[in-house]
C-alpha cells in the first residue's frame, strides 16, 4: 500500500501518540508493547494490556541497537500512550526519499479505537516533514489494510509468501 497525497488521521480521547527520541525513558516499555501487539495478531480485542507490557519490559540495554537506529536517523519510532504508559506505537525507516512503515501493533486490550492509524498518521506525517516523497507499508491483512486505507493508503499490488514446490510422486 502506498499513501496518495497527506495522511488523515485522529488520536483517540484519553491517549497520545508522539515520535520518540533515542533517550526517551519510555522506549523500552513502547518496545515491548509492540512487542505483545504481535503475540496476538490481528485487530481483535483481547485481555492482554498493561499489566503484561510492564512484565515484558526488559532493561535500556537489551534495546542497544533500537536507540543506534533512532539516533542515526535509519528508525523513526511512533507511541501511543494512554495514562499507565506505551500500549503500542510503530516505526519507519527512511531512506532518502522513501520509506517504509513497519511494526504498527497495539496492545490487544486498546484496540478498536483508532490508535493503529493514529500511530500510522502519526508516522507518515513524521515522513512527509522530513522530506519523505514515497511512503509505503505491507498490512498484514484485509482487516489491517482498511486501516491504513482509512489513513490515505491505497493498495498497488499485493504479495505472497514463497514456498518450495514439492516433487510429485
Amino acid at each position: 500500500m502506498v499513501l496518495r497525497g497527506e495522511s488523515t488521521g485522529a488520536i483517540p480521547a484519553g491517549y497520545s501518540v508522539r515520535i520518540l527520541a533515542a533517550d526517551d525513558p519510555e522506549l523500552p516499555s513502547t518496545l515491548a508493547a509492540i512487542g505483545l501487539s504481535y503475540g496476538t495478531p490481528g485487530t481483535a480485542v483481547g485481555p492482554v494490556g498493561s499489566a503484561e507490557r510492564d512484565a515484558a519490559t526488559t532493561p535500556d540495554e537489551h534495546h542497544e541497537s533500537a536507540y543506534a537506529d533512532i539516533r542515526d536517523g535509519r528508525t523513526v519510532l511512533a507511541i501511543a500512550a494512554d495514562r499507565t504508559g506505551p500500549i503500542g506505537g510503530g516505526s519507519h525507516s527512511p531512506r532518502g526519499g522513501v520509506t517504509e512503515i513497519t511494526g504498527v501493533g497495539t496492545l490487544p486490550a486498546h484496540r478498536r479505537r483508532g490508535l493503529g492509524a493514529a500511530v500510522t498518521h502519526a508516522l507518515a506525517a513524521d515522513a512527509a516533514a522530513h522530506g519523505v516523497d514515497l511512503c509505503f507499508l505491507t498490512a498484514g491483512s484485509t482487516e489491517i489494510a482498511r486501516v491504513c486505507a482509512g489513513v490515505g493508503f491505497v493498495r498497488i499490488g499485493s504479495s505472497g509468501i514463497a514456498e518450495p514446490i514439492q516433487p510429485a510422486g
